[in-house]
């Protein structure tokens, strides 16, 4: 971890200055329907382990981003609360809100030093916004501490395909100055286990997509290419999945 660098301000300069307001708050609607694929995929997995249906349950998508996991979770029927460092940020997930007729409450907050009470929420969850922290592990800390039930980590996996991917130029080692940070199965049960989470689900899977689909990546898109490559990415999944670029963690309290 010492490539990493706190990137609190650099966080904050991305949603104030460099981020693209109307894709982020539209994402994936706007990426077509491969794209959408994916990302749903990565929900829909990750909700498929939960011992117990989502559905009226209280949710905290920590680093919120732009809401688009805070969506997923309300239109499943969770009562959700999203949280990020960034202000823009906030204000561009409340603007999804009500682009797209969900209901969630979004507040400004920093995963690594939560002010909500112990047990705050059923399910505490976190996509893709503990790569760039310079203490993850203190940011799992404060996720278990509020979570009643269960936390969902869904986070880059340190994998061999990710290093080849990195030298082909796929792949990102950093996001700008941002070192791109990938997470060991071992370092996450250690720090679930630490804290008291005693029942932990882990899974690995396959899955590439550009931040930002280009004309390539919606080829994909055109019918019976579309099935065609689902068909694909499941089978791939299904025999090399263990040896994925992402990984997803269920701890159960």
């Amino acid at each position: 971890m010492s490539e990493k660098i706190n990137n609190k301000q650099r966080h904050l300069n991305y949603y104030k200055e460099e981020d693209n307001e109307q894709f982020e708050i539209n994402r994936p609607h706007n990426s077509g329907q491969f794209y959408n694929f994916l990302i749903n995929y990565k929900f829909q997995k990750a909700l498929k382990v939960l011992p117990f249906p989502i559905k009226g349950l209280s949710v905290l998508d920590a680093c919120c981003g732009s809401g688009m996991v805070s969506e997923y979770y309300a239109q499943e029927g969770a009562r959700v609360v999203g949280t990020d460092l960034s202000s823009c940020a906030v204000e561009r997930a409340r603007l999804r809100s009500k682009s797209y007729g969900f209901y969630a409450e979004f507040k400004e907050a920093d995963v690594a030093n939560l002010s909500f009470p112990d047990n705050s929420f059923d399910i505490v969850s976190v996509h893709d916004g503990l790569h760039h922290l310079s203490d993850p592990k203190k940011a799992v800390r404060e996720m278990v501490r509020i979570a009643k039930k269960a936390v969902i980590i869904i986070e880059p996996a340190k994998a061999l395909i990710t290093e080849l991917s990195v030298l082909l130029g796929f792949s990102l080692k950093y996001e700008g100055s941002d070192f791109v940070y990938r997470f060991r199965k071992s370092e996450i049960i250690s720090w679930l286990k630490e804290i008291g989470i005693k029942k932990i689900i882990i899974k690995r899977y396959l899955m590439y997509y550009p931040h930002k689909p280009g004309r390539v990546f919606r080829i994909f898109d055109f019918l019976p290419l579309f099935y065609f490559i689902k068909i694909i990415f499941y089978l791939t999944n299904l025999f090399f999945g263990r040896l994925g670029n992402k990984i997803q963690v269920i701890g159960l309290k």
